[in-house]
């Protein structure tokens, strides 16, 4: 039987959809909608027809949500491929609210990122080779700078001969490559499973790479054993400012969950 994704009425946010200008929508409540147009943040003269048309939206979004629905904060894909976020009162007691961040149907490649400046020459053939050799690459930003895309456009240059897993909240990594495995955490009350659990889970999967989506808790320490016990060539993204940031962040997210982790011995698994 052929189950197809049904089809959801996103009233005034259809044309939003269709600008490559505009990579977030945020809507507050259903009378002021809010793009970040071309990097900045903008408020339109979009509105939906009433309250109710809202409410209807995220009914219909909701309904693509796997699991239990007695919460009040949900995170999912939009068949179309973009992340959303919901929040229902009494979280944000006003109003529901919805944001959807838009991802480009195109994987950028190095030379893109040459060709718009965000990228010398010099760096993207170090990356390659960075690459090809299995070192480890932890991609570093602040919200919204593409970290994500960023490993998308690495994981172009993993050989098809090895096994890739990638581990995500939501899966926003789309590679191409012929032999790789998506595993997806679960935050569902009857099936909770972290990324911890999924990073675990992984290694009796046979994996040459491990990607992680993001570390943003104790799995961070458990990258490290991975990396460090054959495992090389793996990669994740950490929110952080700057590649000092960077360290110092990753320090921190070990020490979450394993505080008894001499600062001495953590730094040299890190090195």
């Amino acid at each position: 039987m052929n189950m197809s994704t049904p089809k959801i009425n996103y009233g005034p946010l259809a044309a939003l959809f269709k600008s490559p200008d505009v990579t977030e929508i945020m809507i507050n409540s259903w009378d002021k909608i809010f793009v970040e147009h071309k990097g900045l943040l903008v408020q339109t003269n979009l509105k939906f027809e009433d309250k109710k048309a809202f409410d209807f939206l995220i009914g219909s979004i909701l309904d693509t949500v796997p699991g239990d629905k007695n919460q009040f904060t949900f995170d999912g894909l939009l068949p179309e491929g973009f992340r959303f976020n919901v929040t229902l009162p009494p979280i944000t007691p006003s109003s529901a609210t919805l944001t959807i961040r838009k991802f480009s149907a195109k994987i950028f490649t190095l030379d893109d990122l040459i060709d718009k400046n965000s990228l010398s020459e010099k760096a993207a053939i170090f990356l390659k080779e960075a690459i090809t050799k299995k070192l480890t690459i932890v991609v570093s930003g602040g919200t919204g700078t593409g970290k994500t895309s960023f490993l998308n456009t690495l994981s172009t240059f993993i050989s098809e001969s090895e096994r890739v897993v990638s581990i995500e909240d939501t899966q926003e990594l789309r590679p191409v490559h012929p032999n790789w495995i998506h595993m997806i955490t679960s935050k569902q009350t009857d099936l909770k499973f972290s990324t911890r659990d999924c990073l675990m889970n992984s290694l009796r999967m046979r994996p040459d790479r491990i990607i992680i989506g993001e570390c943003r808790g104790p799995e961070a320490y458990d990258f490290l054993q991975v990396i460090n016990t054959g495992h090389e060539g793996s990669m994740t993204s950490i929110h952080a400012n700057s590649a000092v940031d960077c360290l110092s962040r990753l320090e921190n997210l070990v020490t979450l969950g394993h505080a008894e982790v001499p600062l001495k011995y953590l730094r040299a698994q890190m090195a």
